[in-house]
């Protein structure tokens, strides 16, 4: 069973379920969690993350992230939710909402879209959706990957 790195929500103090699976029926399942410090269920633990299992402060500490897709010099890049909602990886059925491309053209860019204030939103790829997102948290703290992500038509 992949784990996502020992930095996940499967292995985070601050998850309900490791602390007490008997008391969420239903949740026993070791890939799900829910987030004390956020009071947020997690659907998929082993591959959410978030800077608190790191540092063990009980306040929230920047987003909650889940894994975006594999691209150049990234195999498990961490994209950040917006709020209590989790970016849904392989949607290309639109546009995306930055640039009006298509939201699947090859292997690595299967499309992103995450249910915003306005309705869904699309994207091509992971640099798109962390821009969009920037822009509506801004000064929000993402140490995971905050650093540039390469352009839609450099991705081979």
């Amino acid at each position: 069973m992949p784990n996502g790195g020992g930095d996940n929500c499967g292995h985070c103090p601050f998850n309900e379920v490791l602390a007490n699976p008997a008391g969420r029926p239903g949740w026993a399942e070791a890939d799900h969690g829910y987030c004390s410090i956020r009071q947020t269920r997690i659907e998929v633990a082993l591959w959410t993350y978030c800077l608190n299992q790191r540092t063990r402060s009980p306040e929230p500490d920047g987003p909650i992230f889940s894994c975006g897709h594999a691209e150049p010099g990234r195999i498990y890049p961490r994209i950040p939710w917006h709020g209590d909602q989790a970016p849904q990886l392989g949607h290309a059925d639109a546009e995306c909402v930055m640039c009006g491309g298509p939201c699947e053209d090859s292997v690595l860019r299967q499309g992103i879209r995450i249910e915003a204030e306005d309705g869904w939103k699309q994207f091509c790829c992971n640099g798109h959706y962390v821009t969009w997102w920037k822009d509506l948290h801004p000064g929000e703290r993402i140490d995971f990957w905050d650093r540039d992500w390469p352009e839609p038509d450099r991705i081979p």
